[in-house]
């Protein structure tokens, strides 16, 4: 093995035991209580507008889209 090789294979342990070391460093200091929350969206206040938000389309409309095809 040249040394080229051995200070590219250097470099390529040396970068993910610091991405792994970052990750690592992230979940043991994280802190729940001071992020808010991306999961926890609130609901729909109908099935109507889910599909809205989803689709852009109402079902009523979207059914009609479909017939007219």
């Amino acid at each position: 093995m040249t040394r080229t090789m051995k200070i590219t294979l250097f470099g390529i342990a040396l970068f993910f035991l610091a991405v792994a070391g970052s990750f690592i460093w992230f979940v043991a200091t994280w802190d729940p209580e001071v992020e808010e929350s991306v999961t926890s969206l609130p609901a729909p206040a109908s099935h109507m507008a889910y599909a809205w938000t989803v689709h852009g389309l109402c079902m009523d409309c979207a059914s009609q889209n479909r017939s007219q095809t």
